[in-house]
Parts: C-alpha cells; sequence; structure tokens
C-alpha cells in the first residue's frame, strides 16, 4: 500500500512538473505598455536598442509638445505608441518614448535562405525559412523576454514546437518548427543566447527554422532588421 502511494505521488509530482514547463506567458493578459515594461526589466541597462522613457498625458498636453520636449518626431510617437487619433489622447494615457534606435539584429543561425518574406504563390509567407540539420541550434536575434515555449500555440498550430521573444518597442521575435526548446516563459535571455534546436515540428516538409518578426503583431520582412 505505501508503495503503491510512494508511485502515485511520483506520478502527480511529475505531472505538475511537466505542466509548470508548458507554462506560456501570456502577453494578452497584459497590456501592451505593460508587458513592454516586462521585457525593459529584462533587457534595461544591458541593450542598447530599448526605450528607456514612460511619459504620462498631463491636461492641456499634447503630442506635438511632447516630440519638442523629448525631440523626436510626431510621427515615431505615433507608431511606437499606435495612436488611432493624435489629436484626442486622454489624460492619464503613457507614452512610450524611445531611446536609442535599435542596433541590427543577429541572425538566429548562418544558413541559407531557402524561402523569403512576402507572397508565395496564392499566400504570403510571414516571415524567412532557413535551412538546416535537426538539432542545430537556434540563437535569440537580441535580448529580450521569452513570451511563449510551447509545442502548440493557438493561432500558430502549424507551426509546431514555437518559442516567441519580446524585445521591447512592440518587436518580436518567433522562432518556429522547433524540435527541442530550450527555454522557459518568463525567463531573460541575452542576444546570441541558445533558445532551441531547428526540427520539423507541425506542418513541415523538412528540418528549417522558420523565423518571424512583428512589430505591434504584424508581421515585417526580417531582411530589414538582420545584420547584413
Amino acid at each position: 500500500m505505501i508503495k503503491l502511494l510512494a508511485v502515485l505521488l511520483i506520478i502527480i509530482l511529475q505531472a505538475c512538473s511537466t505542466k509548470e514547463q508548458q507554462t506560456i506567458y501570456d502577453p494578452s493578459q497584459l497590456s501592451r505598455i505593460e508587458l513592454d515594461k516586462k521585457v525593459l526589466e529584462c533587457i534595461k541597462g544591458k541593450s542598447s536598442y530599448a526605450y528607456d522613457k514612460f511619459h504620462t498625458m498631463e491636461e492641456g498636453e499634447t503630442l506635438y509638445r511632447i516630440s519638442k520636449r523629448y525631440d523626436i518626431s510626431i510621427k515615431e510617437l505615433i507608431e511606437i505608441n499606435n495612436i488611432d487619433n493624435h489629436r484626442d489622447i486622454s489624460i492619464g494615457k503613457i507614452i512610450l518614448i524611445p531611446g536609442a534606435k535599435f542596433s541590427e539584429f543577429k541572425w538566429p543561425l548562418k544558413r541559407p535562405v531557402t524561402s523569403g518574406f512576402g507572397k508565395r504563390g496564392r499566400k504570403s509567407h510571414s516571415g524567412i525559412d532557413i535551412s538546416a540539420d535537426k538539432g542545430t541550434h537556434i540563437e535569440s536575434i537580441a535580448d529580450g523576454l521569452i513570451l511563449n515555449s510551447t509545442s502548440s500555440l493557438k493561432g500558430y498550430r502549424k507551426y509546431g514546437r514555437i518559442v516567441v521573444i519580446g524585445h521591447g518597442m512592440g518587436i518580436t521575435s518567433l522562432y518556429a518548427h522547433n524540435n527541442k526548446n530550450l527555454v522557459k516563459a518568463g525567463t531573460c535571455v541575452k542576444k546570441g543566447q541558445i533558445v532551441a534546436e531547428v526540427g520539423s515540428s507541425g506542418n513541415a516538409t523538412g528540418n528549417h527554422l522558420h523565423l518571424e518578426i512583428r512589430r505591434h503583431g504584424k508581421p515585417v520582412n526580417p531582411m530589414i532588421y538582420l545584420d547584413h
């Protein structure tokens, strides 16, 4: 009886451990500003490409006045803060003020690009595919916070094992079809840190890395950001 209870206890502990390892840091539970603050906690003082200020809108203030105060264009403030109507910003709204510009991101692995960004036949390819052998190490393109590290993410079922990293200023990088994820959600990573292994999980015909870079949730061409 005691042995049986011991076995059951081990099974329960293993199940809890597995569940913990699969925990997803869900950005949907946070506002974009709260999420960016958490990313900033990881990379502040360690990175040359993170914003470093917040400004709270006060009565009588305008975006023009803020742009002059921090020496930044109104257009950039609107884009970074995803503002729909710059003439009607509520009092108390927190405005992100970018510090240094983003530096170039490093390649996650140095291998041939087999499929580019944009139209691919009748469909649109939201990232680039990089061919590599199974088990090849995948590195983070920049400092950041692991937002997701899971074998199945809603909306990305065909991507298989996936890692998503937040880099601040609304920019995220996504690494898909991994053979194995080597980081846990909610942890901080450095530029060049190994985060996964190349594989063919999900809907993939062969071993490769599918890399996406998104700004405010919208895919952008990774080739614009990666160093050359």
